[in-house]
């Protein structure tokens, strides 16, 4: 029904992550992504409200590499994949970010930033932190959203100005041995 009414689609955006790709060698060191959740519904032939249907996702998938191995069996060689890369459709753009939250359903509340993992978008050993105001997470540089998560100074009001005082309470505190 969504393709012949799209005017029925409704999506809600869930959650939005903002990424940073952090790992030495690969060749998108140091470049910002983001991916986020959202939950579908359509509505059905007779107008009814469709199941819904979510993804937690969007934006990052697993490509597999894939290397011609030689099967003794079939006395031929065959495709096998060796291993996976992580693929991020969505380069950090702070306007795309806006837009796509605009057209979320319901308005989205919940947005974190971390570093990229390997087979993850998430690095799993790694810290990611929730922040609480919007306006901080599109405004703010990836690593003041990094310092207002590790200090637990996010808000729901903008706070990132409070970064460089922060910064500075810490490397005194380190100084004099707190």
């Amino acid at each position: 029904m969504a393709r012949q009414k799209p005017e029925s689609l409704r999506t809600t955006i869930n959650h939005l992550y903002r990424v940073k790709n952090l790992n030495n060698g690969d060749e998108l060191f140091g470049k910002e992504f983001y991916y986020f959740g959202a939950t579908m519904m359509a509505k059905n032939m007779l107008g009814q409200e469709g199941e819904p249907f979510s993804y937690d996702r969007y934006g990052f998938h697993l490509r597999p590499k894939l290397e011609l191995q030689y099967d003794e069996a079939l006395n031929e060689k065959k495709p096998r994949i060796t291993s996976y890369e992580p693929v991020w459709e969505f380069k950090w753009d702070k306007e795309e970010a806006k837009n796509l939250l605009a057209s979320s359903y319901l308005p989205c509340e919940q947005f974190y930033v971390g570093k990229c993992g390997k087979r993850e978008p998430i690095d799993e050993g790694g810290r990611h932190y929730q922040i609480f105001c919007l306006e901080d997470f599109l405004e703010g540089t990836f690593d003041e959203l990094m310092s207002l998560g590790k200090f637990g100074i996010s808000y729901e009001h903008p706070s990132h100005q409070l970064v460089p005082a922060a910064l500075r309470q810490e490397r005194e505190n380190r100084e004099t041995g707190q």
